[in-house]
This record gives C-alpha cells, structure tokens and sequence, in this order.
C-alpha cells in the first residue's frame, strides 16, 4: 500500500480557564417535571444533584475500558490487541483507526482487519481531523469510513474547547449516528468547557506527555458521570496499580504507553497485558457490570442489505433506539426487548432464528448480531405521484417509482400518449439511475409532442441489474442497454384515462415527520418547541411553527422534490438544524437536542447582600417571550429553573425582577450550558430602604396649597397590599412628611379631620429616585413629584 502518514495525538493547547461551575440544588421548576430531570440523570450526561443519585448513576455503569489509538497498519498489533481482548474479555476497548490522517484510499487489508477486530469484540472507531476542516469534508470522511469499512463510530480529533463551537461537533456527532455508526469520542487535546458534554458520547480530556494529575480530574467533572470522559497518556515509563484505580473513578476509558514522539501509538505499551488486568481487578473489586457488544442488521427476505429501520432496546435499567445497523453495549445476562419498527414499504417478516414476533427477548452472554428480515407491500411498487404538465409542444411527466426487491444500475420509464382511437401520438424515455431494492426515487420524461391526446401510460422498457453487472464482471455504458438488461414485471405499469386535452398543474405535496430527542434518545417535551421551516436555498422562511402540540411533528403539504431545512428551537434559543429532500410522500427526521442547563438566580438589593424577598423572577429569551416564573424566597433565591441551553452567540436569556407592577430591573445577557447548571447572583439598582425625607404636597387647585386653616388634614401610607403603615399631619405649608420605606409601590391618601371626608389621594412608587409626591383636591390618579 506504500506509506501510511500518522498523525499522533499529541498536546495541542494550553489548558483554558472554566467557567466557575456551581454544583446543582434546588427544587424544578413547573416547565420542567421531575421525570423528565431524572430521566436524563439515568442516560448519565447531566450533573449530579445529590450524592444519592450520584451513587445509583454509578452502580448503573459499565466497567472501566482501555481506549487504543490503533495508529499502525493492520498487522502484528492489531493481532496482539486481540490477542489481548481475548485474555481479558470483560474489558472493553475501543479501537481507534488512522488509515491517512482519515480514511484515505480504500484498503483491502483494513477491511479484513477491522473485522477481525469486531469478531473479538473491540469497538473500532475511525480518525477525523477536525481542525480548520468544513463540515462537508468531515462528513465525506465519515461517509467512506462508513461504507468501506462499516466501522462502528467515528473519533473527532482536534475538537475545539471554545465556547460557541459546540452545535458544530452535535451536528456531526448526529449525523454519525443518522448513517447507522453509533459512538462517537471528540479529542480537543485538553480539558473542555461544560457546555461540550452531549455533544458526542465521550471526550478525551488528557491527551499528552505523562499521568495528569487525579485533581484535575475532579471540580466540575464530578457533576456529571464518568462515561464522558476518557485520558490518554504516552512517555510513561510505568503504570501502577493505584493510579489506574483513582483515574477509574473519574473517566470511562484509559490508555497509557511508554512510547513517545513522533508516534506514541505505532504499538503497544510493554505494561499493556497488567494495564488490562488492573483495569479488570478494579471493575471485579467495585462489582462494575460487565458489557458486550449487540449489533442489529436488517435485510430483505432475499437478503438484501437494507439500512435505516427503527430499532428499539429496553431493559429494566435503560432504554436505546436508532437505526440499523444499530450497535449498543448491553450487561451481560441482563434481559433486553428488541422491537424492530415497520416503515413504509418495509414490513417486518422474521429474524434470522426463524421466529416471526416483532419483538424479540434476549439474554447475552457474548458479543451478538440479531438479523432482521423484512418483506415488502408489493402494493406499493412502481409508479406514484405522477404528475403531467402540458407545454405548447410538449408533456413533462413527474412521479415516484418504487422498485422492487432486485437492485438495478439504471431504470428506464417510459410516457406513452394515446388519441381518441389509442393510437400512439407521442412518447419519451426517461432514466433512474442507482436504484435499490425497495427504493424510491423520483423520475421524471418529456414527451415532444403538438397533438391532442385523451389518455397516457407509464411503463418501463427495460433495467439494468446490479447483480448482472457483478456476475458478468464487465462495464455497460450508462447511457444506453444492451442484452444485459432485465424486462420490468408488468406491475409497473401505469394507465390513465385524461379527461381533458389540456391537463391542469396539480403539485404533489408530502410530509416530513419530525421527532426531537435529547442525546441518549429520549423524546422531549414538545410545550417549548418551534420550528422553522426553509425551502431549497430561501433564506426567507417558508413555513413558521410557533409551537408544536405533539412530538413526533409532522409537517404536511410540503411540495415533492425540495430540499428543506428544518431549524428547531426550545425556549427560543436555537438547537438543532436538520435537512430532508423530500422525496417521497412521508419521510422522517430526528434532531437531537442538547440537555437543558440549570439557572438559579438569587437576587439582593444594591448592597450586594441583603436579599429581595417575595420578588417575581420571570425567565424571558432575547425575543421577549416569558419561558418560566418564580417567587423568591428568604434568601432571595428562585426555583432551579432548566431550560434550553444558548448555542448561538445572539441567543441569550434575561432575567426580569419584578418587585411591583411598576418596579423592575432586566440583568441579561445570560448563557446557560448544556447538562450543566449555574447560580448567579443579581444585584439590582434599589436600596434596601430609603431613608431620604418624602414630602406629599396638597393642592387645593393646580398652583394654590392647601393650609391648615382650610381644614385639619392627614396624610395616610398605604402599602401595597393596602394596610396602613404610617400617618403624618400636615403642616402649614400643607406638606406631609415621610421617612425610611422599603422600595415598593405605596398609596397616599389626605383625609380632613374635621369632617373626616376624604380630600384626595394618589398611587406613588418609592425607588429612591424621588422625594416629593403631590395630590390634589379630589384627585384619584398618580401623583405629581417635582
């Protein structure tokens, strides 16, 4: 194969400063229920909220696995390595593979190796470089590794550690799962930001020279669980027994070796078999569970491979689902529900034992492949949504065609259009190209034609199959047939009696289904949920859901043959974007959401520590939208509110303090984190008390005060609630004086005791920014400050 480039992991960048990360408590908030919080507790991405919990997270755990940056050709090592997993079969290790800094050029001898690989159990994921590369580049590697190799995830190297970057690594980590791999490790070469868990299934947050140290370890990584991180370690010359017990309480995956620079990872530790055995001791000391690998495929009942079908795994512990070919770790001799799911052509027959149940139970006790064979509704096949449009000297048909279970180069339609007597009058030929078994794909025929016609047919002239290319084993130009080709069985054809010469413009329409899940899988609550829908390259948006009362969504009357963008956003920050062609009358996107972050706002008056107590705390997004509302308390703590974190730099949120209807301070902007929560603390411009002198003025008319001579006057305070909180006597100037009130709203009221009529009154808001306050004779609106 020539020479094989490896690019080692190595340190890249200085270790960044964290965001302060204050661990979780307080009660959820009426948006978010207390099921849907423990929930993604179990799938084991967000914090810990009491040791209680933490310690159940843990007993849930699989054991601690080795992580190998398997950067050499297929040979003596990847022997060893297996050689390895066989000795020490209850560890897992995760092999990462590094053809050319990527996949490269397909090589016949990794593809051997990779399945020798799996055969043994290991976990084969393959390299990406991910630094400065565009995510068309990113996915096309993804792509090759899929389909030359069928690894079983990808690792991202070079992962950024930069806030703001983390929709970019969710996007790919959701699109390695859309093709059917399932794990995906990122690799910034040093510790990480909150805000990146979830985004792929571990991180590794040491990736160079010698141990790091057990502490750094710790701090903010112990609010979530060990599962999202893993260490790797080279130039370390020994490895003893207690420091692989500490680092196993903190990250899932270790890999250590005594190699160095240029490449570390040509080989094998010479410690690598007693690596394995500590790691496996420690896992038998602390009764971690041990896994094993579980793999669902799908083919045709002539067994066919065909991709893409929804996979359900449940257990008494926890829950999987995706697409086939799925992958899962599952404990061994644990029970575990397989349900495989129907879609559209596709109906489930029997598995591989012959058992016909859709749902299956299974106890493993090794690494297995399950095998599901699917039939199809043969009622259903050939042609659909055909569409005609006439032109002054021609007919342009549109449709879907639905092939049957044999997979063909190249399909080739035909328009046939008949007069009055059924005499030909005009017909076309089209070409589908790469159609696969049980596939649908849109076609489309022009017919010149300047006659008149009364009916028309569909029908397919001849194919080109697949299987007859491979077996003759020579090229067939795509642009014409030969003997090669296979008539098409007279089920696809379709005849139409037209009613009128002229034919009218009727669009076809289909819907997209749309599910949001967070990472791990779970659906989510759809209450806070919007979507915008574009079409094509539009930037103007071309179907706005303000909210979506059910999750899956469907979103119906799209017109056929478009490409549409589908943003979705919760508590109006944006969190995912998907793109569907649609093709077909139904088809199916699910974005993944990033786990909501916690906010607990505390709020004191300007002295910084004397808290606000009874203060109505409302959660806006940017838009101005109210996502969540609270009280505070003593301390001047609200609930724990758990919202959708802010991925884009002009997604914030603003916290509205609201002491009366007329008194409120906005602190913003406010970033939350996925999985992660925060307290802050909101120091508002308002005194505790105010201890300047009020003055209330009484009129008579609009300039003239009223004395005392005209009458024996009281002002009365009011609070808000309307109890009477002070009195003053007004003097001879008329004035009325107050001192030493908390920020609020306040009723004054003038009262003449003489005949203890009522003389006026006004609705006033002490905030300390005035101190003289009018009323009127008979006045009943605000009063006047000067």
């Amino acid at each position: 194969m020539g020479t094989y480039e490896v690019t080692p992991i190595v340190d890249r960048v200085n270790t960044i400063n964290f965001l302060k990360h204050m661990i979780f408590s307080g009660s959820i908030n009426s948006n978010r229920s207390m099921p849907s919080f423990l929930l993604i507790l179990i799938i084991g991405i967000t914090c810990v909220v009491i040791a209680e919990h933490r310690q159940n997270a843990e007993a849930l755990e699989a054991q601690t696995g080795i992580i190998v940056p398997l950067y050499s050709y297929p040979g003596k090592t990847w022997d060893n390595l297996i050689r390895e997993k066989n000795s020490h079969p209850l560890v897992p290790i995760v092999a990462i593979i590094n053809p050319d800094s990527g996949p490269g050029v397909r090589d016949p001898n990794y593809v051997v190796g990779i399945k020798k690989l799996q055969s043994a159990g290991i976990i084969v994921l393959g390299y990406v470089y991910t630094q400065k590369t565009d995510v068309v580049t990113i996915k096309n590697y993804i792509d090759d590794y899929k389909n030359w190799y069928n690894i079983n995830g990808i690792f991202f190297d070079q992962m950024s550690n930069m806030h703001g970057n983390e929709t970019f690594y969710l996007h790919l980590s959701n699109y390695v799962k859309s093709i059917g791999l399932n794990y995906t490790v990122g690799n910034p070469g040093t510790d990480t930001l909150p805000s990146y868990i979830g985004t792929v299934d571990n991180i590794v947050i040491h990736d160079g020279l010698d141990l790091p140290l057990i502490s750094s370890l710790g701090g903010w990584h112990t609010n979530f669980t060990r599962n999202n991180f893993s260490i790797v370690s080279y130039g370390v010359d020994n490895i003893n027994k207690t420091y692989v017990e500490n680092a196993a309480k903190h990250v899932q995956y270790i890999y250590v070796t005594n190699s160095t620079l240029p490449n570390p990872f040509g080989t094998l530790p010479k410690y690598f078999d007693d690596l394995m055995g500590m790691i496996e001791n420690n896992d038998k000391q602390n009764n971690k569970t041990s896994s094993v690998f579980i793999t669902i495929k799908s083919y045709s009942d002539n067994g066919i491979p065909i991709n893409g079908l929804w996979t359900e795994i449940s257990s008494d512990e926890n829950n999987s689902s995706g697409f086939t070919p799925f992958s899962f770790d599952a404990i061994i001799n644990d029970h575990y529900t397989v349900t495989m799911s129907d879609f559209q052509n596709y109906t489930f027959d029997h598995w591989g034992d012959g058992t016909i149940n859709d749902t299956k139970v299974i106890v493993p006790d090794k690494n297995m492949t399950l095998t599901a064979y699917y039939g199809s509704n043969h009622s259903h096949m050939g042609f659909s949504h055909v569409h005609l449009v006439r032109g002054p000297y021609s007919v342009l048909v549109t449709g879907q065609y639905t092939n049957g279970g044999i997979p063909y180069i190249a399909i080739f339609p035909r328009l046939n259009l008949y007069d009055n007597s059924s005499h030909l009058v005009g017909t076309g030929m089209g070409t589908i190209w790469n159609i696969g078994a049980y596939d649908s794909k849109p076609f489309q025929v022009l017919v010149n034609v300047d006659k008149p016609f009364k009916s028309y047919a569909m029908v397919v002239d001849n194919a080109i199959s697949k299987n007859h290319i491979t077996d003759t084993n020579h090229d067939m130009p795509k642009n014409q047939t030969s003997s090669s080709a296979v008539h098409i069985p007279v089920h696809d054809t379709l005849k139409c009696n037209c009613t009128s010469h002229e034919l009218t413009s009727t669009q076809d329409t289909g819907s997209i289904i749309v599910t949001l899940a967070y990472v791990g899988g779970d659906r989510a609550y759809s209450s806070n949920m919007a979507l915008k829908v574009y079409q094509d390259v539009n930037s103007t948006v071309y179907r706005d859901v303000e909210s979506i009362p059910e999750n899956p969504f469907d979103i119906t009357s799209l017109p056929l043959g478009h490409k549409y963008k589908i943003e979705v956003y919760a508590n109006g920050m944006f969190s995912n974007v998907g793109y569907v062609d649609l093709r077909k009358t139904s088809q199916t996107l699910t974005l993944n959401l990033p786990l909501p972050g916690g906010l607990r706002p505390s709020i004191f008056y300007n002295d910084g520590y004397t808290p606000i107590f009874n203060a109505t705390v409302n959660i806006k997004s940017q838009d101005g939208k109210t996502w969540a509302t609270s009280f505070t308390d003593s301390r001047g703590a609200t609930l724990r509110f758990w919202l959708e974190p802010s991925m884009l730099e002009n997604n914030y949120f603003i916290v509205d303090v609201n002491i009366s209807p007329h008194i409120s301070y906005s602190f913003m902007p406010v970033s939350l984190y996925p999985g992660s929560s925060h307290d802050i603390k909101i120091v508002t411009p308002w005194p505790p008390r105010v201890e300047d002198l009020f003055t209330v003025h009484l009129y008579d008319g609009q300039s003239s005060t009223a004395p005392p001579e005209k009458g024996d006057f009281i002002v009365y305070l009011f609070d808000s609630n309307g109890n009477v909180i002070g009195q003053s006597n007004v003097n001879y100037r008329g004035e009325a004086n107050f001192s030493n009130l908390r920020v609020g709203d306040y009723v004054i009221k003038a009262i003449d005791a003489k005949n203890n009529m009522e003389w006026g009154w006004s609705d006033i808001v002490i905030d300390g920014t005035k101190t003289n306050f009018d009323i009127f004779k008979n006045q009943t609106s605000y009063g006047n400050s000067n």
